[in-house]
């Protein structure tokens, strides 16, 4: 966000930059997507309007660089700590430009500039020159009437004689380097500052330093015939020293009113650890209204919950932790060995909202319902981009009516709840626990924790419900709380306390239902399309009962058009989805068609999916050549078979016996099998080959000839009837 007096810089590559100069923000309007610029160094000049979502994205894609304006100290000295001469002189000159001030956004429209500043210009007997000065001068030195001093800063002595002699203290050493400033050092000392100081990450002071040396020597070096560089610094040479270059860096800094700790260690982790805060809270007006969502990196390694040697070491969990905002209970945990994502989102939030006691019981704790009472859901989820950020996240919304808030990027401070429950794990359980990863652990000496490791994900569970416990009945909440009626109702300073009071006196809309709704409810959200065959979604088939029954699948004579219904699935397993109908959620399981994805993820299903796409493109050009050498093979066989038919006349072949046609060529078939079992089994056993085999083919010569026969017969007819 561009805020009043924001300082915008360019890049070092001017080209690259839309900016030349430093400027600042003087007036922003989101309405009319305007920002108005001045320029923050030399004389100042008329003020440029800019589209605001231009500027924001400029910002965005690096192409410039904001920082907060820091102005000398003698603009925020009192008035006692100011001169007669300098207080009367900025009565004036604010006293002139008020009525501009009063009327900006008129005075920065071209139309009615020049008649407020002629106005105001003839009720103070001052020249137009002098009010646009002023006005200047108001803008882009902070807009206090302070900005109107007289600065005296930069004043020149008439005793003082710039003759390149040194100036000041004398050094304790005639050797000492010093040198006095000229423009072409403050030239390259804004070059370098701008390259290797004020960029995130920057260079230190005194490696800074020595690239301004380098550009001041630039004269003293030479190129050895081997290729390397050599400087020749005589001894006579002046250059600044370390201390030196430090109060010139300094000097600039403050004239171009940079906040070189913002630039370097970034705006946002600036914002977030040492930016002064405003003592402002996001306010809660009761339990269940707002819950901090966030999740961390668990500091201890665990073993496998399937080893019973306990020697398998599994890494390092991820915690969730669910915190309400208004009474700093922490409503929820989810302990895994996944990644942050939307389904341990899901579970989070499950956990949160669900009854306690058997979620208790499923990681082998008996509790209370009195121990952790906390099982509704919130009206706001202040939750993380990353996993909330979409279409998979929308049913925290829809379905559950909870507005999802999202924190800003690497700014965990606004959810400081959270993070600060994250501390309590750390500090209270996990730094006690073997296997806990301290900060120097990978000092060299320090045992590798893993060593250490021996207990298991639901071990941990069992650990950190327990201290949840432990932390919302017992433990001291802070103060700030508390209002003027907690105080006069005595309520002790305990997070359990505030949220019975809550409960008792705030309005709540908190939803609370069986564990088992919540869970589906939580479900993710997806599209299917209702067929004959069945239900298709993410390219697997189901059937479901309800849709058959209601005749969902039935197809229409005037109307086929495909029917879509809204379902919800686990990503992790295809074996069933929910089919969201008139009737609540109806399941449907994967038909016997998509059946070998049973037990797989969607993500796996995908995946296989896409492998046998690709392997199938990689067998097309092997397939389509034997597919047309197929063709082109039967073709030829055609073409060869056609040249050998004799042609007959249609009734011909109509009038023909085609039982006696097949009884002649199964006995063909038949007889080539007696032929091929004699011959087999007179290999198989030895059986020599008998003289009068030959009688075998002398009668399968009559059988050829009785065919052959008849077909002459059949052409002699022709013959003769063509005759």
């Amino acid at each position: 966000m561009l805020n009043v007096n924001t300082l915008v810089l360019p890049l070092e590559d001017a080209d690259r930059s839309p900016i030349a100069e430093t400027m600042v923000v003087i007036f922003s309007d989101y309405g009319t997507n305007r920002v108005f610029l001045i320029n923050y160094q030399d004389k100042p000049r008329k003020p440029i309007v800019f589209p605001l979502t231009t500027v924001l994205l400029w910002i965005e894609d690096g192409l410039i660089t904001t920082a907060e304006m820091e102005l000398p100290k003698f603009y925020s000295l009192s008035d006692n700590q100011q001169t007669a001469k300098a207080i009367t002189m900025r009565e004036r000159r604010f006293r002139a430009i008020v009525p501009i001030i009063q009327n900006l956004e008129e005075f920065l429209t071209a139309t009615y500039g020049s008649k407020l500043v002629a106005k105001a210009a003839e009720e103070v007997n001052a020249t137009r020159h002098q009010i646009y000065q002023w006005t200047y001068l108001y803008l882009r030195r902070g807009q206090t009437k302070n900005a109107l001093l007289p600065d005296n800063r930069n004043r020149k002595s008439n005793r003082r004689r710039l003759s390149g002699d040194r100036l000041g203290r004398k050094p304790k050493s005639p050797n000492a380097p010093y040198k006095q400033k000229t423009p072409e050092d403050e030239r390259n000392l804004g070059r370098v500052l701008k390259k290797h100081y004020l960029i995130q990450g920057g260079d230190p002071l005194t490696k800074v330093h020595h690239e301004f040396l380098a550009l001041h020597f630039a004269g003293q070096k030479s190129l050895t015939p081997d290729g390397q560089i050599k400087y020749e610094i005589g001894a006579n040479l002046n250059y600044p020293s370390m201390s030196q270059f430090r109060s010139w860096t300094n000097t600039y800094l403050r004239k171009n009113g940079i906040n070189a700790q913002r630039m370097r260690i970034g705006s946002s982790k600036y914002d977030k650890d040492l930016k002064g805060r405003s003592g402002d809270l996001v306010q809660a007006n009761g339990p269940g209204e707002i819950y901090q969502i966030d999740a961390t990196p668990g500091d201890v390694w665990l073993v496998s919950q399937l080893d019973r040697f306990r020697n398998l070491v599994v890494g390092k969990p991820t915690i969730y932790s669910v915190v309400d905002v208004f009474s700093e209970a922490i409503v929820g945990i989810y302990v895994s060995l996944f990644s942050s994502s939307y389904d341990a989102v899901r579970l989070a939030l499950f956990n949160a909202f669900r009854p306690k006691v058997p979620f208790a019981r499923e990681v082998g704790l008996d509790i209370t319902e009195s121990d952790w009472p906390m099982s509704v859901s919130c009206l706001k989820a202040f939750v993380d981009n990353a996993e909330m950020r979409s279409r998979r996240a929308e049913i925290v919304s829809d379905d559950w009516g909870t507005d999802v808030v999202f924190g800003r990027a690497y700014r965990g401070d606004d959810k400081g709840l959270v993070e600060k429950s994250f501390d309590h794990f750390n500090k209270k359980l996990l730094s006690d626990l073997p296997g806990f990863i301290k900060k120097d652990s990978k000092t060299r000496g320090e045992k590798d924790p893993k060593l250490d490791a021996v207990l298991t994900l639901p071990e941990l569970y069992r650990l950190l419900i327990t201290y949840v416990i432990h932390h919302n009945n017992f433990l001291e909440c802070s103060s700030r709380l508390f209002n003027q009626q907690m105080t006069i109702d005595g309520i002790p300073f305990r997070r359990r306390d505030v949220w019975d009071w809550g409960v008792k006196n705030r309005p709540f809309s908190g939803k609370s239902l069986p564990e088992e709704q919540i869970y589906l409810k939580l479900l993710e959200k997806g599209s299917a399309s209702i067929h004959r065959e069945g239900i298709y979604f993410n390219k697997l088939w189901y059937v479901c009962h309800w849709t058959l029954v209601n005749g969902y699948q039935d197809q229409k004579v005037t109307q086929n058009r495909v029917k879509n219904i809204d379902v919800r699935f686990m990503r992790h397993s295809t074996d069933r989805i929910f089919l969201s109908t008139p009737d609540g959620l109806q399941i449907a399981h994967l038909k016997p068609d998509s059946d070998r994805f049973q037990g797989c993820s969607f993500d796996e299903v995908e995946l296989q999916l896409k492998r046998e796409k690709s392997e199938r493109l990689a067998r097309t050009p092997e397939a389509l050549s034997s597919e047309l050498s197929f063709r082109e093979n039967t073709k030829q066989v055609v073409k060869n078979a056609q040249s050998e038919q004799v042609k007959l006349r249609s009734s011909q072949i109509k009038n023909q016996s085609i039982s006696e046609n097949r009884a002649l060529d199964l006995e063909y078939e038949r007889q080539h099998e007696r032929e091929r079992l004699h011959r087999y089994t007179n290999m198989h056993f030895g059986i020599a080959e008998r003289p009068d085999a030959k009688s075998d083919t002398k009668d399968h010569s009559k059988r050829r000839s009785a065919h052959q026969n008849a077909v002459d017969n059949l052409l002699g007819q022709t013959d003769d009837n063509d005759s």
